[in-house]
């Protein structure tokens, strides 16, 4: 006997019973969580390459578009006549945030130009002993050098990213399947084989992107880095389960919402978090500290755009 469970006016299947034969609620959860692992991964490597204050809502916000999208053929009950608007801004929005990593970019790249050819243009007689030293320090700085990943491109930053956006807005199919007719699992039940997905899928792409860097370079084994797990410092360990505590709480609370709002309503407004991406990667992480008004005066003009985007997203509601 399957049980059944209220909340509200909504009747569920019992969250965890699996004897409901016929029902692929619990597969699409797990196929929510699969995807949305995948974007979680190029969306930590994207702010791992562009920034909190760039990377974040780059690939987030881009993930609302989508998502959106998805949602709405899902669900079709949104008022397009705010709905739209709203998507055309959050793109505007993303737009500039790609103008704002690019002239970074620049600023960082002509800084960097400027600083070597000071150093060449200083004068002076060294001594054999100073330009042995010299020498070896050159070579030691090579070999450093070559031991770290290449420098990223702007290219392989930007498909990373949105690479990342599109899966974090697909992933809303399986979130849209798994609650609605016929599935009907509850947020508890979603919440579950989402994160059963996550878990999973983790097992795999850990050793892939480990030997196959998303930011290139060469890769390496799994085992030792593995192995030198415990030598990573507690507070870092804590650090790492606490963003993934927040992170999953938050996908709780809009599985708790999804009901309450439509799919469309209830994902837009929680993917408010570009907005707190830029704020953190502005002021905690000094991410645009020494660079010119042309490139942080176009932080507020993100944070206008995304804040009316999701305002007009909610309005369709």
């Amino acid at each position: 006997m399957v049980l059944v469970v209220d909340q509200g006016k909504q009747q569920y299947p019992a969250p965890l019973d699996t004897r409901r034969a016929g029902n692929p609620g619990y597969l699409w959860g797990m196929f929510g969580g699969v995807v949305w692992n995948l974007a979680n991964i190029l969306l930590c490597k994207g702010i791992g390459m562009m920034g909190n204050a760039i990377g974040f809502p780059l690939c987030v916000g881009l993930g609302m578009v989508t998502g959106a999208v998805v949602a709405y053929v899902q669900d079709p009950k949104s008022d397009l006549s705010f709905l739209v608007p709203g998507v055309l801004v959050a793109l505007c929005g993303i737009s500039t945030v790609g103008l704002l990593s690019y002239r970074k970019d620049q600023e960082v790249f002509r800084r960097a130009g400027s600083s070597s050819s000071d150093e060449s243009e200083v004068d002076g007689t060294v001594s054999q002993e100073t330009a042995a030293s010299a020498e070896e320090s050159a070579e030691s700085a090579d070999c450093a050098e070559a031991a770290k990943p290449p420098r990223a491109s702007m290219l392989r930053k930007l498909v990373v990213c949105i690479t990342g956006g599109l899966l974090l807005g697909f992933s809303n199919i399986g979130v849209g399947k798994a609650t609605s007719d016929p599935c009907l699992l509850s947020p508890y039940a979603n919440q579950t084989y989402f994160s059963l997905g996550v878990f999973l899928s983790s097992l795999v792409m850990l050793p892939l992107i480990t030997a196959c860097p998303i930011e290139g370079g060469a890769g390496t084994n799994f085992c030792p880095i593995l192995r030198g797990y415990r030598a990573v410092p507690l507070k870092c360990h804590l650090l790492s389960m606490l963003g993934g505590f927040i992170l999953c709480s938050g996908f709780f609370f809009f599985n708790l919402g999804n009901k309450s709002m439509n799919l469309t309503i209830s994902y837009c407004i929680g993917q408010s978090a570009p907005l707190v991406g830029i704020l953190w990667g502005t002021f905690f992480f000094k991410e645009f500290a020494g660079t010119s008004a042309g490139v942080w005066g176009l932080v507020p003009v993100v944070c206008v755009l995304f804040a009316t985007a999701i305002a007009l997203i909610a309005a369709a509601g």
